[in-house]
């Protein structure tokens, strides 16, 4: 390496203020991470294209499925996961993707709670996260399986939710049969 003399200090101070620059946008970038997420599930199609992703670049943005026991039902789309130690124990709030059931003190809320309760309560469970979709409110959104069966197509299938129609063109999971047969 070479030392700079007086000389050289000039073209040394652009190099430490390209630097400074690209710190500042990847503390940027790290910090606005979720709102970059936003953006690409809020901004019109063409202002940006995945169709020519690899395959390794996809699979890079796909989400793990996650596993563990159902602690809680907050009501007919949301629930509580605990996940095993191995996955850090954690508690992670999970919304039923395409799923709009009643809310508190509307009517069919107690039906739709009680279904998703005796479904999971305390039972194992697999949630698919929707790889098109980041977090909303702070929850994970995906297809919840309890015991194998599909809490999702099951409470829809009963009528006591209705499909989250506005969704199904963003949603992964738009094109399944479950939301098929109720959208």
């Amino acid at each position: 390496m070479q030392c700079l003399d007086s000389d050289n200090m000039t073209s040394y101070q652009p190099i430490q203020f390209v630097r400074s620059a690209l710190y500042v946008a990847v503390l940027f970038l790290i910090i606005y991470s979720s709102s970059l997420t936003e953006f690409f599930m809020l901004a019109p199609k063409h202002l940006y294209s995945f169709d020519n992703f690899s395959a390794f670049g996809a699979a890079a943005l796909a989400q793990a499925n996650i596993t563990g026991t159902i602690t809680k039902v907050i009501d007919g789309d949301t629930v509580d996961i605990l996940t095993p130690v191995d996955n850090e124990g954690r508690t992670e709030r999970i919304r039923l993707v395409l799923v709009d059931a009643p809310e508190y003190m509307q009517s069919g809320f107690i039906e739709a709670k009680n279904l998703v309760m005796e479904m999971c309560l305390e039972k194992n469970a697999l949630v698919d996260p929707d790889d098109n979709q980041g977090k909303s409110y702070g929850r994970i959104v995906g297809v919840l399986y309890c015991d194998g069966s599909n809490v999702n197509a099951e409470i829809l299938d009963k009528d006591l939710a209705s499909i989250s129609g506005s969704f199904c063109s963003v949603s992964e999971f738009g094109n399944s049969d479950w939301a098929k047969r109720n959208g």
